[in-house]
């Protein structure tokens, strides 16, 4: 309370707003959350570096590459207090779910291509965030802040198996449950998502009535994660000793994709 009561105005707005972050953040992810409502992204830089030099926020700049921010876990919960006191957490924590799913559909993409060393040290760096603002989402009443966690979900599907320590089957379990209004192409993406996670710990009962739920849906070459599906129906096949099945299911994977072109594969 004392080294709050010493902090300038805006220091303070920056401070309470800093802690919808869960684990640390770099200034740019700053400036998407925490500028608005009178506070400009140059403001939040300005304070955020103030907050350094007053130990209300610590800095690690030893790796190299940009600087990343933490708050104390006491900090945080203090400063989420006075969000909540001010009525005003969904708000930022909304914000805060918007600028994850956005660098999830940024990074998406390059985890398949050749930046993928790079997005994935981004992916590793950005996983508390990435875990809490899906959290949050899905856990939302409302299916707009629903579909931001959908989004975040679909956006990295095919990490279920490249990212296994991230969990992201689980989520998309969780969105199974929770989501009842969905964009179209991204309850088939969930479901695919889902069944490779479940296969992940032996679970082939929910894996089989998901995948097969996905593949009813009509999945298509260019929809999310479209290989996920495919590829985790023919991994049940295999793990059943249906070996000629699972070839001819991936024979068949190949040639829907070759037959779009290289651009759809994703």
């Amino acid at each position: 309370d004392w080294s709050y009561s010493l902090l300038a105005p805006t220091e303070r707005v920056v401070f309470d707003r800093l802690g919808v972050f869960a684990g640390d953040f770099d200034g740019a992810a700053a400036g998407a959350v925490v500028a608005g409502s009178g506070i400009e992204p140059w403001d939040v830089l300005d304070a955020v570096g103030s907050l350094v030099a007053k130990s209300m926020v610590t800095i690690d700049d030893s790796a190299g590459g940009d600087a990343r921010y933490r708050m104390l876990e006491t900090l945080r919960a203090y400063a989420r207090e006075r969000l909540d006191e001010a009525s005003e957490s969904d708000q930022w924590r909304r914000r805060h779910a918007e600028h994850n799913a956005r660098l999830a559909e940024c990074l998406g993409p390059q985890l398949q291509g050749r930046d993928e060393f790079a997005a994935r040290r981004r992916l590793r760096a950005e996983l508390d965030n990435t875990r809490a603002a899906v959290t949050w989402a899905l856990d939302a009443d409302e299916p707009g802040a629903q579909e931001l966690g959908v989004r975040i979900i679909v956006a990295l599907g095919y990490q279920v198996t490249m990212h296994r320590r991230a969990d992201i089957g689980a989520w998309a379990e969780h969105a199974l449950r929770r989501v009842a209004v969905w964009e179209p192409g991204h309850r088939a993406a969930i479901l695919a998502a889902a069944a490779a996670g479940a296969i992940h710990r032996a679970d082939h009962v929910n894996a089989s009535i998901w995948v097969n739920e996905a593949l009813a849906a009509g999945v298509q070459v260019d929809a999310p994660v479209a290989g996920m599906a495919w590829v985790t129906h023919a991994n049940l096949l295999l793990r059943t000793g249906r070996h000629e099945e699972a070839l001819d299911v991936l024979a068949h994977t190949l040639a829907a994709f070759e037959a779009a072109g290289a651009s759809s594969y994703d």
